[in-house]
Parts: structure tokens; sequence; C-alpha cells
């Protein structure tokens, strides 16, 4: 495992807000980082004048207060582990050589092409990269054309494709996205004790360690390579423990919705409509779930689940005005109401569960068609005992 602490010479100290598994939040002065096992006391730092540690397993969130931007490289580097990073993959010689993917924010990466899952020029990119077909690459084009077959090269400025159709060069303005078919598809969500780096580019990273180097670098591990790159570009990180659960994984066991939104997708997991990213404002989720006004559902909990935490807001994609209400209540409880409106930065929830075994959650609008009140949960884990 890694040991991490500040340099010998040069003191080290950056300033995040720290949320725990119990909802409990603390602006830190970061002045240590070492990750050895969950267990340990990773993270020391001050508030005030008080010295504080955490235990890596007690951490759920990090987040530095970084406002995010949009993609600038034209490019999309897609990874089998669910790793997203904005860039251009320079070359591909052959099957069993290393490609090199020239990254925004870390140096060029040499990487096996079982390691690529694919490229895409969408804008702005998807959450996920679509599927491969097994045992088959797929070539998807900017006209709207699809191939299946198998790429033969990938050059500076166009992309060689095989199919039962015949050989094609494709320029890479055209592209939209090539999907290679690994041996194993690509994750939708970090295992078990990953670490989700998010950058301030929507660069996104799932790692099982990391460190803060001197002079305020940030180093991270992704497969066999090693990436480097400056502390000031990460927006947050978010550990997935042992204890946590993606509670956008689950089904409700109940669901309800207004008479006139029969016929559309009142509820949608992972994604915004037409496969977009759940978004709220310029902060983008990896996972979570879209929900429509005037609908209402019931989650059966799994014994054990005590705390649940995600963030709230309104989806700026479909509209620039609009205003909703978000009502929690676990087990028998009375409702707890939330105001949102669409021009709010998404709103920090933690509901302590108390060994209930139901949460329910109601979506309330005034808009007419609950035009411009469409919520974002973003990210939300169920953190079990």
């Amino acid at each position: 495992m890694l040991a991490l602490c500040a340099a010998a010479g040069q003191a080290f100290e950056t300033t995040t807000t720290v949320t725990r598994t119990d909802g409990r939040t603390e602006t830190v002065r970061l002045q240590e980082a070492r990750f050895e096992s969950p267990t340990d006391y990773g993270f020391r730092g001050r508030v005030a004048d008080q010295a504080v540690q955490y235990k890596i397993d007690d951490i759920w969130r990090l987040d530095f207060g970084r406002e995010p931007f949009p993609f600038q490289a034209p490019e999309q580097i897609w990874f089998t582990d669910g790793t997203r990073l904005s860039g251009t993959l320079a070359r591909d010689d052959g099957a069993n050589d290393p490609d090199a993917a020239r990254t925004d924010l870390f140096r060029t990466l040499f990487v096996k092409r079982q390691a690529l899952a694919g490229i895409s020029r969408l804008t702005p990119a998807p959450t996920q990269l679509p599927a491969a077909l097994p045992g088959r690459d797929v070539l998807w084009t900017a006209d709207g054309d699809r191939m299946v077959g198998r790429l033969v090269r990938i050059e500076p400025h166009a992309v060689s494709f095989r199919s039962e159709l015949g050989s094609t060069v494709c320029p890479r303005s055209r592209l939209r996205a090539l999907i290679l078919s690994p041996a194993e598809a690509p994750a939708a969500a970090p295992p078990e004790g990953r670490w989700v780096l998010t950058f301030v580019n929507g660069d996104r990273v799932f790692t099982p360690r990391w460190q803060i180097q001197e002079g305020g670098k940030l180093e991270c591990a992704l497969g066999d390579s090693r990436l480097l790159t400056e502390l000031r570009l990460l927006e947050r990180a978010v550990y997935l423990g042992p204890r946590a659960r993606i509670f956008s994984r689950l089904q409700p066991a109940r669901f309800a919705m207004a008479p006139r939104l029969e016929g559309t997708q009142a509820i949608i997991v992972d994604r915004a409509p037409e496969d977009r990213a759940l978004r709220v404002g310029a902060r983008e989720y990896l996972f979570g779930l879209f929900l429509r006004p005037d609908c209402e559902m019931e989650y059966a909990l799994e014994e054990g689940a005590r705390h649940w935490l995600a963030e709230i807001g309104l989806s700026s994609e479909l509209a620039r005005d609009g205003s909703a209400r978000v009502l929690f209540a676990v087990g028998d409880a009375d409702w707890q109401p939330r105001a949102l409106n669409v021009k709010d930065k998404p709103e920090a929830i933690a509901l302590d569960l108390n060994g209930a075994r139901r949460l329910r959650i109601k979506i309330e609008s005034d808009s007419l068609w609950g035009v411009g009140a469409h919520v974002i949960v973003g990210e939300p884990v169920l953190i079990h005992q």
C-alpha cells in the first residue's frame, strides 16, 4: 500500500470540506494524506486551532470548492475500469502494443489496448460510453452511420476500420465514438474500496489509491500507470468504501406518478433523458436519479443501513427557470421538505435512517407540466454499519 505525507523541508496545506459517512461536515486545512488501509487515519489537518484526523473508512467525500468547467479537448479517452480522460489517443500499432494517450491534465500515458474501452467526440461527454458488442468493435460517425467490425488503425487525423461492408477511413473530425470490444465491459461504477476523483474539466479517475506530493502535486494510480497532475485541478473525491452502497441501483418497492405523466420516464437511473449526463449547473454526477415532478417512490432498506447521503438540485440541461420541492420521509416519520430552484447550486443532504426499513421520496412543483423542475439526486449512497 502507499504511504503519503508532506515532504520534508516544504510544508503543504490546502483547504477541503470533509463529509463523513454520518453526514457531518468540517472545513479542514489538510496537512497530511496517508493511505494504507480503510481503518488507518489517512487524513490529518486542522479545524480552527484544533488538530483533527480521520479514518479513510469514515470519509464519504472531500470537496475542494473549485468550480468545474466544460471539456476543452475534442476527444475523451475511456478505460475499461470506467475512467474517462480528455485528450487524444495518438496511435494503435497493434493489439499488443501500447497506445499513447495524450491527456489534458496528466502527462502522456502508454496503455495497452486491453485497458481501453474506446474514444468519443461528444459534447457534452456522456456519463457512460455505449456498450460494445462481444468480440466486435463499433464505429459511430457524426452522420449517424454505425459500423460493426474491427479497428484497423488509429492515425493522427483518421481512423481505419473494417466491417462486413468493406474497409473505410473516417476522419477523426467526423468521429462520434469508437467503441472497442475489451475483455470486460466498461465499469459503470467503481468497485468497493475505490475513490472517484473528479477534476475541474470533467475528467474522472477510478483509483484504489492517490496521494498529495510536495508542492501541491497529486498522484494517483490508473492500472499499471501513474497519473500526476496539480492538486488545484481536483474538484472532489468520493470514497466508496466497504460500508457504502450505491442507492440508485435499488429498485423502488412502490412508485406512483400523476396520470398526466403516464407514458413518460418519470424516473431515470444514472443518466438524464437522451443519454445525457446528470448535471446540476456545471457539476456532473457519475450515478444518481433523474426525477420528474409529481411522482412518489418508496424504497425498502436493508437492515444495517444507517445514513443516506446525496446532493440534490434541479437539472439546468432542460430549462433555465423553474422550482420544485423534494420531500423525504424516513420510516413512518413526517415529510421533510426541501425547496429547490434551477439557479441554485447543489445542496448536500444527509438523512439519519435510525434503523428504518423504508425511505420515501416525493417530488412536487407548481410549474406547468413540471417545466424546469426536473430533480437530480446526485451520487446517492447508503452507509451501513
